[in-house]
């Protein structure tokens, strides 16, 4: 996946840091950041995002956690998910987030969520280079198919 912010430009910069806005700026948040990366990239066994609709569980997922610049470019590349497995692209405030399925090759869904709500469900093929943008402060990506009963307003959780 590569990701770009609101004006189309991609936010990997050679030597700045990543914020939501994209601007290569230091984010302010930075300390949650590394807090937040300490206790959850890495343990994707105990780490998970479970969807709920009117309080009811739909779905649980396994998740992998990328809220760094170097891990949301590199997104699913070279990697591979089982059916009960996500990853998540983190980001720290709502933006237009722009994600491509380039250089991955097998289908997925990604669900974008804002403020803990599924935004909307998009589909990509294998190494699809069409941007798909939308208001999110995460992304879940998994296998096509695995997202499918999910509905906009459906209720995100993540946990450790």
């Amino acid at each position: 996946m590569s990701v770009r912010d609101e004006e189309g430009v991609g936010v990997r910069k050679r030597g700045s840091s990543w914020n939501s806005r994209g601007r290569g700026a230091p984010c302010p948040c930075a300390v949650r950041s590394l807090l937040l990366a300490a206790t959850l990239v890495g343990c994707a066994s105990r780490s998970e995002v479970r969807f709920l609709r009117d309080g009811e569980p739909l779905l649980q997922l396994k998740i992998d956690v990328a809220e760094d610049e170097a891990a949301r470019v590199q997104g699913l590349r070279g990697r591979t998910l089982r059916e009960d497995e996500a990853l998540v692209l983190w980001f720290f405030a709502p933006s237009e987030v722009c994600i491509e399925n380039t250089g991955v090759e097998f289908a997925i869904d990604a669900a974008y969520v804002n403020e803990g709500r599924v935004v909307v469900v998009e589909s990509f093929e294998p190494d699809e280079a069409s941007l798909h943008c939308h208001r999110a402060d995460r992304v879940v990506e998994a296998q096509r198919g695995v997202l499918s009963a999910l509905e906009p307003g459906d209720e995100a959780v993540f946990a450790r």
